[in-house]
């Protein structure tokens, strides 16, 4: 919503907005596009146009819309996932990836989805084993332990002491 108001004051034409991509009707100019960025910049957004960097942004962004949906599917395959998504050679893009954000792309999914394990536990509404099924763990147990080493808490802590702080998703360690 953001992006599309500041396109519209700047009386460029959208074509297409979703989260990580804005389509203009016509190229930019130098100017447009210094202008546009130091908006964004203020807001909190920038400007990719690196092709490595936008593809990061592309597999980063699948990531979120996939933890989105109802169910991840228990032998859900990050590389399947990625490979036909995004049509590219799963290891190229792996390379890519740890390269850059200096950690393997299972591991910054990992992190993703520890992430929505708390923003489902600070709710409420759900049970344990009902976050674990939506999020594609095997059990409970699988769940609880990989949150422990990753987190360096229980679940049940985190439960009882909610004021242990959350990420966004943009502040996952491997975000810029």
């Amino acid at each position: 919503m953001v992006v599309k108001q500041v396109l519209k004051k700047m009386k460029l034409h959208q074509v297409h907005v979703e989260l990580g991509v804005a389509e203009v009707e016509n190229p930019l100019n130098d100017q447009q596009l210094n202008k546009l960025s130091k908006k964004f910049l203020k807001l909190g957004f920038e400007i990719l146009d690196n092709q490595k960097e936008k593809l990061i942004e592309e597999i980063k962004n699948l990531f979120v819309k996939k933890l989105q949906e109802d169910k991840i599917e228990e032998h859900f395959s990050v590389k399947t996932y990625l490979s036909s998504s995004i049509n590219k050679d799963y290891s190229y893009l792996s390379r890519l990836f740890s390269e850059t954000e200096r950690m393997t792309i299972e591991h910054y999914f990992i992190l993703l989805k520890l992430e929505k394990v708390k923003e489902l536990i600070s709710y409420g509404e759900h049970t344990l084993n009902e976050i674990a099924w939506r999020l594609g763990y095997s059990s409970v147990q699988h769940l609880s332990t990989q949150f422990k080493k990753v987190v360096g808490i229980s679940t049940t802590t985190f439960k009882n002491n909610l004021t242990i702080k959350r990420k966004a998703i943009d502040q996952v360690a491997g975000n810029k």
